[in-house]
C-alpha cells in the first residue's frame, strides 16, 4: 500500500456501521496529517540534499557549509518528531 492509498484509506474512516473495527475518525485523519506532514518533510529533505550534493561536487566550501547546517537541523527536526518531542 502507498503512502497516498493510505492517507486515503484513513481520511475514509468514519463513524458509521461500515467504519474499519478498532480505527476511530479522530486517531484515523490526526495518523493521515502526520503520513502527510512527514511526506513534506522527506520531500525537503532529499530536495537538501540533492543541493548539497551538486554543490559538493561544484566545490563550494561556504555553501556546503550552510547546506550541511540546514541538513542537520532538519533531521534533528524529524527525529524529535518521530520520537515524540515538539521541535
Amino acid at each position: 500500500m502507498t503512502d497516498e492509498e493510505l492517507v486515503k484509506r484513513l481520511r475514509a474512516v468514519e463513524w458509521s456501521v461500515t467504519r474499519e473495527p478498532g480505527v476511530d475518525e479522530t486517531c484515523a485523519h490526526e495518523a493521515a496529517d502526520l503520513i502527510e506532514a512527514m511526506k513534506v518533510k522527506l520531500a525537503q529533505a532529499t530536495w537538501l540534499l540533492t543541493e548539497a550534493a551538486v554543490q559538493l561536487e561544484e566545490g563550494k566550501i561556504k555553501t556546503r557549509r550552510n547546506r550541511a547546517a540546514i541538513i542537520w537541523n532538519l533531521l534533528d527536526e524529524m527525529r524529535a518528531e518521530i520520537e515524540g518531542e515538539k521541535p
